[in-house]
Parts: C-alpha cells; sequence; structure tokens
C-alpha cells in the first residue's frame, strides 16, 4: 500500500494486536516489534527523504536533514516500550559491530534516542512527552529483525517444554 505523504513505498502490517501501514523497508523490524508487544506511533525507512522539505522552508535545519542520510527511525509510544525494545536485541545476540553502536554514544553510527515534547492541547502551559524515537543506521534494520526473532523463538521453546515432575520415581 501507498502513503502519498510518504516518500518510500507502503506496505499494510498486522502483528501482535497492532496494525498499521509502514515503510516496506521497516515492515521485518515492525513485525518483531509489535509481536513483542511493543507499540510504535511513527517510522520512517530514511529520515533523509522524510525531511528533505524542511531544508527549504527553514534552511537552518539543512545540516540535520543532511545529519539523516541513511538513518531510520521508529517513534515508541512509551520510555518504557524503547527500553525493552533494547533489552530485547542485546538478549538477541547482535554482531559485534551492532552492539558497539546500541551500546556506545560516541561509536560511528550510533544509536540515538530523543524525546520529543509538544505542549498539551488540554492544559495550559503544560507539556507532556509525546514520543521517544530511536534514530539508527538504516543498514541494522535486518540484524535487528533477526535479533528480535531470536528472542521470540527461544520464549517460545522455554514454554513449550515439558515441566519436570515433583516427584521422582524410584527404581528397584
Amino acid at each position: 500500500m501507498t502513503n502519498p505523504s510518504s516518500p518510500h513505498p507502503q506496505k499494510r502490517l498486522r502483528a501482535g494486536g497492532f496494525s498499521g501501514t509502514v515503510d516496506e523497508g521497516l515492515v521485518p523490524l515492525l513485525r518483531e516489534i509489535w509481536r513483542a508487544g511493543i507499540e510504535t506511533v511513527s517510522s520512517c525507512q530514511d529520515a533523509s527523504q522524510s525531511t528533505a522539505g524542511l531544508a527549504d522552508e527553514y534552511p537552518h535545519m539543512a545540516p540535520y536533514v543532511a545529519s539523516r542520510h541513511g538513518r531510520a527511525y521508529i517513534d515508541f509510544e512509551s520510555l518504557e516500550g524503547i527500553e525493552d525494545f533494547y533489552t530485547l536485541v542485546a538478549h538477541g545476540e547482535p554482531s559485534d559491530a551492532m552492539r558497539h553502536r546500541l551500546d556506545r554514544w560516541l561509536a560511528e553510527g550510533h544509536w540515538t534516542t530523543r524525546v520529543v515534547i509538544f505542549r498539551s492541547f488540554f492544559e495550559a502551559n503544560t507539556y507532556r512527552a509525546l514520543l521517544h524515537q530511536l534514530s539508527f543506521p538504516a543498514s541494522d534494520i535486518t540484524e535487528m529483525a533477526e535479533c528480535l526473532k531470536r528472542v521470540r523463538e527461544q520464549q517460545a521453546q522455554l514454554s513449550t517444554k515439558e515441566p519436570r515432575s515433583k516427584t521422582a520415581v524410584k527404581s528397584a
């Protein structure tokens, strides 16, 4: 499916009780995030393409737009959601290179997070966190999805194992 406001091909996705139209390049990752029960608000497979028009209207934003080249982002509904995502990826046995980007904010291509704050429409002079954004190299998308899938499969195996009997059988 295509969203005319998006510069990227779109697909309809349903997983884990969530559904939406998302960038085609993020389908495998968002499928695993939603299967893990983590809610997302929005996402983009290449932030430089989706923010390109900013520099036209706000010339001072040109360096920001340029810095988004090759980076994707996912907006999580809550701080707990982004924390759970990081934890699941870490438990999914990422490569050393991706683990370095995840763990070290000074690493080249490091993952970055930010909280987006907006003024409340309902309360005067009150501001609320609207979303928690994770930005990362688009080249990490496949490996991130694989990490989440490994964790999901490990959890499924643990839940299907037969419990041990509490009583031991004595042999004669």
